[in-house]
C-alpha cells in the first residue's frame, strides 16, 4: 500500500486525489496538509509520493523534509510558464499546475517505475537471507560464478546468471552496460567516452556493442 502526502490548496488537492487511482499502479492512502509545517512535523520517510505546491521548492523546505536522504517521489505543481520537466532520473517532477491532469498522465509510467523500486528483492547466499530494496542497489557485477551487488548497505554476493538477472531487473529500470555489469539507471550521472559515471563517482566500463542501445535508452528517459 503506497502512502501519499499532499500540500496544496484544498480544491487542487481534492482533484489530485480523485485522479491518482488512474495514475498509480498500486492502491494508496493519503494525508492532506494545509500547511507545509504540518508535513514537516511528520516522519516524511513514510511517504512514497509527496505532492507540493512549487512555493515549497526551496532549500529550507527540502532540508526540513530530509529530502536528500529520502527515496520518495516528489511532484511540484508549478505555475504556467514553467517548463515541465523531470530531473534526478524520475524522483523529482515539476509539472504545470493548470494542466496537472494531462501532466500526470504524461509522467505516470516514470512514477510507477520509480515506485516499483520501493519493492524488496529477496536473495540468499551461504545460509543468509537478505531483503534489499531495488532503489538501494547501485549496480551488479558478475564475478566468476557470483553476482556482486553494490548497494547503500554494502556489498552482497549471490550465485546466479547475469542474463537471468538482467531480465528480472529490467522492469525496475536497470540497464546492462556490458556483459558483466548491470546498472541502476537512477544513479547514472553521465556517459564519458566508454565509461558510465554514477552519482557516487564510480566509473564502469561500457562495451562498444552496448553503447548505442544505452544512449538510446538514456535519450528516451530524458525526453
Amino acid at each position: 500500500m503506497l502512502k501519499v502526502a499532499i500540500v496544496e490548496q484544498e480544491k487542487i488537492a481534492k482533484d489530485v486525489i480523485f485522479l491518482l487511482p488512474k495514475i498509480l499502479s498500486d492502491e494508496f492512502t493519503f494525508n492532506y496538509y494545509e500547511k507545509i509545517v504540518d508535513l514537516v512535523k511528520e516522519d516524511t520517510g513514510q511517504f512514497d509520493v509527496v505532492i507540493l505546491n512549487e512555493a515549497y521548492n526551496n532549500v529550507r523546505i527540502t532540508s526540513a523534509l530530509n529530502f536528500d536522504k529520502s527515496n520518495s517521489v516528489y511532484i511540484y505543481l508549478c505555475q504556467d510558464g514553467y517548463e515541465s520537466q523531470n530531473v534526478n532520473y524520475g524522483r523529482i517532477f515539476r509539472i504545470k499546475r493548470s494542466d496537472f491532469a494531462n501532466e500526470f498522465v504524461r509522467i505516470k509510467d516514470m512514477i510507477n517505475i520509480r515506485l516499483r523500486k520501493h519493492s524488496e528483492y529477496l536473495f540468499s547466499y551461504n545460509g543468509v537471507t537478505l531483503k534489499l530494496k531495488y532503489h538501494d542497489i547501485y549496480y551488479v557485477i558478475k564475478e566468476e560464478k557470483n553476482l556482486v551487488y553494490y548497494t547503500k548497505r554494502g556489498e552482497f554476493y549471490e550465485r546466479g546468471s547475469m542474463n537471468k538477472k538482467s531480465e528480472e531487473f529490467e522492469p525496475y529500470d536497470f540497464v546492462r552496460v556490458n556483459s558483466g555489469i548491470l546498472v541502476n539507471y537512477e544513479y547514472i550521472f553521465r556517459i564519458e567516452g566508454d565509461e558510465v559515471e554514477l552519482h557516487n563517482h564510480v566509473r564502469l566500463p561500457i562495451s562498444r556493442s552496448r553503447k548505442p542501445k544505452l544512449l538510446r535508452y538514456i535519450r528516451a528517459k530524458t525526453l
